[in-house]
């Protein structure tokens, strides 16, 4: 518990585990985790906009109704009051995507938001990098 501060070189010869978001230098991994059983947009995940300018996105998603299952790669900017977004290397096993992604800043945080394609049950599992304004 508390915090830990590393100058210099960290070496590693097994697995660390952090919970909560892990600060280096200019960026911060984070991690979210969401599940839904509805098409009604949800955010998520979402970070600091005074804080971070822009993050990159690896978003998997599991449908446990059907089994299929849906990854895509999103990279978000923002100028403080609009987001920026790109869609790259999206694929899925069912027929059709699980979700369509969007962003937007509400209330002082950036936002990746998702829309389910059908009211099954579905977890988005989220890991982002974010580099500081």
């Amino acid at each position: 518990s508390g915090n830990t501060a590393v100058t210099g070189n960290l070496t590693v010869s097994s697995e660390i585990d952090v919970s909560g978001d892990l600060n280096v230098g200019d960026s911060e991994i984070g991690t979210a985790s969401t599940s839904t059983s509805a098409t009604t947009q949800v955010n998520i995940s979402s970070f600091s906009a005074s804080s971070f300018r822009s993050a990159k996105y690896l978003v998997q998603v599991t449908n446990s109704t059907d089994s299929t299952y849906h990854f895509t790669e999103i990279a978000i900017i923002h100028d403080g009051t609009d987001t920026y977004m790109t869609e790259v290397g999206s694929m899925f096993t069912g027929a059709a995507a699980e979700a369509t992604f969007t962003s937007d800043i509400s209330s002082g945080s950036v936002r990746l938001l998702a829309t389910p394609a059908s009211t099954d049950s579905m977890t988005f599992k989220v890991s982002r990098q974010a580099i500081a304004v």
